[in-house]
């Protein structure tokens, strides 16, 4: 959860103070948020520089003291405890922002989620304050959570000082009886300290848009160490031309590419062709039976229903036409929707006393599949990444994946 990686050693003796400071929080900010909570998978912690600066008052007087969150930039998606990053100058995303807003004279601190979890500063929280309070004048950092309970405190680097002098009184016994001595002597002694102010929250009213570079970035962060490998399978008497073969997301080119041919400069390397699952439904058509009931064919019109009604049918072009003319705010609308109800429609819609986690990552896959032609579309993007971080699996039982979709891992990705 730090900045730094935390030795949870405490050097300083922390020293919290009872007055409470303001923390006024920018709508941009809110939003930016939001926007992580909603795309990052669900209860994961993610973390990044939290960009703020005094708006009125000083630290000398913490009850007048209103500090402005502005911004944030995400730097780290960990995992469900824990989140971790470093400064990277290669990192562009993250190294323009943070030299604006150091040239603008912003200071910069910290903020993480606990997503479901309650908000309190844990020991890896403390101990982050005490590693990176004494690189600031005061050193903000705000923890929040998908209920909105969030809570920040500003860490001060200090010292107490004590002087004086100090009389020891020494009783002792010699020959001739009891005797006293009075001794006195200067004492001077210096404490190490952290002090630390809770903030109370307020919210600024501004107006803000949810940005396409930071959607870009959660996706970068989340995938960007996927890699799959799928083997020498064999599925009828269908050999796939890429078995064998380990395959890496490219992000760039929107494909999956040879990991080993990746690797070598002097290789061009192979490309795996997504135009494959645009004929799926033909190339195993010889493997369907009955119990094939997640076929691209048969969710193909689950997903009409579930986005749109009954008044498209199955016509998946007429769809994402029709949700591209209503604009990105009604698409986010409609991915909250399908995150909402998908898995509770897919009970009714198939038949399931109980919806498995290998029912969903079936579903998916062929939702994939079909919209597949789509890849381009804005819609198919927030759709791919709702499935993929959240019922996608990473090992599924391929037996069972393919008696039900007539899918492989090859046509769905």
């Amino acid at each position: 959860m730090s900045l730094a990686k935390c030795n949870r050693v405490h050097r300083r003796t922390l020293f919290p103070m009872e007055e409470k400071a303001t923390l006024r929080l920018s709508k941009k900010l809110i939003d930016t948020i939001a926007l992580c909570h909603k795309k990052v998978k669900r209860d994961t912690e993610w973390s990044g520089v939290l960009i703020y600066d005094t708006v009125e008052g000083s630290v000398n007087d913490p009850e007048n003291w209103v500090i402005e969150a502005e911004d944030m930039i995400l730097m780290d998606i960990g995992t469900g405890s824990y989140t971790e990053y470093d400064f990277d100058p290669e990192d562009e995303y993250s190294y323009d922002t943070y030299c604006n807003a150091m040239m603008e004279g912003k200071k910069l601190g910290h903020i993480h989620t606990h997503h479901s979890m309650d908000t309190f500063f844990s020991g890896t929280d403390t101990s982050e304050l005490h590693d990176n309070a004494p690189n600031h004048n005061y050193y903000l950092s705000l923890i929040v959570n998908y209920d909105g309970k969030w809570m920040a405190k500003v860490a001060i680097c200090g010292a107490i000082e004590q002087t004086g002098s100090m009389t020891t009184k020494v009783t002792y016994l010699n020959p001739d009886g009891f005797e006293e001595k009075v001794l006195e002597e200067a004492v001077e002694d210096t404490t190490e300290v952290l002090y630390t102010i809770d903030l109370q929250l307020e919210i600024v009213e501004d107006v803000s848009e949810e940005t396409e570079a930071l959607v870009e970035r959660i996706k970068d962060l989340s995938t960007k160490t996927v890699v799959y490998n799928f083997g020498n399978r064999q599925a009828g008497n269908f050999q796939g031309a890429h078995a064998g073969k380990t395959w890496a997301w490219d992000y760039d080119r929107g494909v999956f590419v040879d990991a080993k041919s990746e690797n070598e400069s002097d290789t061009t390397p192979t490309v795996l062709s997504t135009e494959k699952s645009t004929t799926s439904s033909k190339a195993f058509n010889q493997w369907l039976r009955e119990d094939n009931k997640y076929t691209p064919g048969k969710v193909r019109p689950f997903l009409i229903d579930l986005v749109m009604g009954t008044a498209f049918k199955e016509d998946l072009s007429q769809m994402f036409l029709a949700v591209k003319d209503v604009g990105d705010n009604y698409q986010e609308m409609l991915i909250d929707k399908l995150e909402d109800d998908i898995e509770e429609y897919a009970a009714e819609y198939f038949d399931l006393a109980k919806v498995t986690d290998l029912d969903m990552h079936c579903i998916s896959a062929s939702i994939l599949d079909a919209c597949a032609p789509y890849k381009t579309e804005d819609f198919y993007t927030l759709l791919a990444i709702l499935l993929e971080h959240n019922y996608i699996l990473t090992v599924p039982n391929r037996e069972e994946e393919f008696r039900l979709t007539g899918l492989t891992p090859l046509l769905y990705t």
